[in-house]
């Protein structure tokens, strides 16, 4: 188990609600409260703390909801880079509101790796070479594996980014 099971608000919560139900079952049994009132207090708090944890689900779901969404429109928007597209100018705005509408969202980790991902990306624009397009399919790896990261629990996946233009 990681450390990061216990940093989840959840688990903390719990935690915490089974400490003031140990501690309060504790003090009454201690000052001889009848059992019944330790049954009733104990269910009233539990029932309490479990609508507050239940409203707290509910709201990280949608923020999760929403990030799926937007970490889901950068990584199709990435395909600006990969191919000019129809509508380059349309593409690159798509691209633009997405970045900054994910800044609410996005954890430094990915958006490190993003910025190094764009930063090669106009070397490998400006020198279209094989060794340029390597180094991009590179800083690509760890920005995808990055983002897989925030959803899912997983190995490590070997993502290749595929320059797909059609010659005129």
């Amino acid at each position: 188990m990681t450390w990061r099971f216990y940093k989840d608000p959840v688990t903390l919560r719990f935690i915490f609600l089974l400490l003031i139900i140990g501690c309060l079952s504790y003090f009454e049994y201690q000052w001889g409260v009848d059992k019944e009132v330790i049954i009733i207090s104990i269910s009233v708090i539990s029932a309490t703390v479990g609508y507050f944890i239940t409203h707290f689900l509910e709201n990280e779901r949608k923020r999760l909801e929403e990030k799926t969404k937007l970490y889901t429109k950068l990584v199709l928007n990435l395909r600006v880079f990969m191919r000019g597209g129809e509508k380059p100018e349309e593409d690159l705005k798509s691209f633009e509101d997405t970045y900054y509408a994910s800044w609410l969202y996005i954890s430094t980790s990915v958006y490190e790796k993003l910025i190094t991902y764009v930063e090669q990306y106009k070397v490998w624009a400006a020198d279209q070479s094989e060794e340029n397009k390597t180094i991009l399919n590179e800083k690509l790896l760890p920005l995808m594996q990055a983002i897989r990261d925030e959803f899912t629990v997983d190995k490590k996946a070997e993502f290749t980014n595929y320059i797909l233009q059609i010659k005129k």
